[in-house]
């Protein structure tokens, strides 16, 4: 029986290049347990659906003319995501793991052994929690499975550094805050804490803190290897907050009250270039960005809106979303 269905298919792969791709199909024949899906670019998928979307076991096969030339493997909500293999149309193939759509290169070791520092933020009850922090893991016992490791906040605000023990837990990083050291030197001993992260995407180990004593709970996330910024490969609606409210205390953070003004669509390219459709000068703007040696903002768009160059950063204020600056301006952008 043939049925007519639209399936909103995002690819994020990060090979040469990053694909984002959405495909309407026109045809789906069910077959046993696979179904036929037939795209109006030319892309042709065989394999498991549920609710008209790509699960379990496919074979993606690209229309003419693109770099890929074959996916075989699991897929999640519409996307790569467990294990697989890509052809590429030139004759070469990767296999390996997938992570919503996107080749893993990294797993929850990879942080452990690297003795970076990685930028990342807390949130609770939708807000900053502590603003912005760098964490390093260190004395990484592979056969125990136990690690140490230090929180240091953002300096201008707090300058508090925690250290932090814990343990490999399956697919996962279970550790506690043990000691705080202010800006003075003065040592306290912290109340019992439990941060539980695991890879969600790439680049990014996320999850939750809480604190049972204090009946506190709430959100974390920070990059595994500060040098990729892959993770920044998308397409954004740039916006400039219409007010702010800023408490400077123990729960320091910044809200924003409202959207304000649309800025026009911003697409961060993985060979170096962006596009950025302004609204304020009502033009397209194709440029270059470079990486930087800023942990908080590890890309700069060249030449970007007004002839600024603009910097780039993970927001600490809402998770998936960043905070582009100028030197004298800032805008935040969500991505699509």
């Amino acid at each position: 029986m043939k049925r007519i269905v639209n399936i909103l298919l995002i690819l994020g792969l990060l090979l040469s290049t990053a694909v984002y791709w959405s495909v309407n199909s026109t045809k789906v024949e069910a077959a046993s347990n696979k179904d036929t899906v037939e795209y109006k670019s030319g892309a042709l998928y065989v394999g498991q659906l549920i609710k008209g979307i790509p699960n379990g076991k496919g074979t993606l096969t690209f229309p003419k003319g693109s770099v890929y030339k074959k996916y075989t493997g699991d897929f999640k909500n519409g996307k790569f995501e467990g294990s697989g293999t890509l052809l590429l149309a030139n004759g070469k193939s990767v296999k390996g793991k997938f992570l919503k759509g996107t080749l893993v290169k990294y797993d929850i070791k990879t942080i452990l052994k690297s003795g970076k520092s990685n930028y990342g933020a807390s949130l609770q009850d939708g807000h900053a929690y502590g603003d912005y922090f760098f964490i390093a893991f260190n004395n990484y016992n592979e056969n125990a499975g136990t690690f140490e490791g230090t929180i240091t906040w953002d300096e201008v605000v707090y300058g508090f550094v925690d250290t932090i023990k814990g343990k490999v837990q399956g697919d996962k990083l279970v550790f506690s805050q043990v000691s705080r050291t202010d800006k003075n030197g003065r040592v306290t001993e912290l109340p019992a804490n439990t941060i539980t992260v695991k890879m969600t995407d790439v680049n990014h180990l996320s999850g939750t803190w809480t604190i049972p004593g204090e009946g506190q709970k709430g959100k974390i996330k920070f990059t595994i290897n500060p040098g990729d910024v892959s993770h920044l490969f998308n397409t954004y609606q740039v916006y400039a907050p219409s007010s702010t409210a800023t408490l400077e205390t123990k729960d320091y953070y910044i809200t924003t009250t409202s959207i304000g003004a649309l800025n026009g669509g911003l697409i961060i390219q993985s060979d170096g270039t962006y596009v950025w459709n302004s609204l304020i000068e009502g033009k397209v703007i194709k440029g270059k960005w470079r990486q930087t040696k800023d942990k908080d903002y590890p890309i700069e768009l060249l030449k970007g809106e007004l002839g600024y160059n603009w910097k780039v950063g993970e927001s600490p204020h809402r998770f998936g979303e960043i905070l582009l600056w100028s030197g004298s301006t800032s805008m935040n952008a969500r991505p699509l």
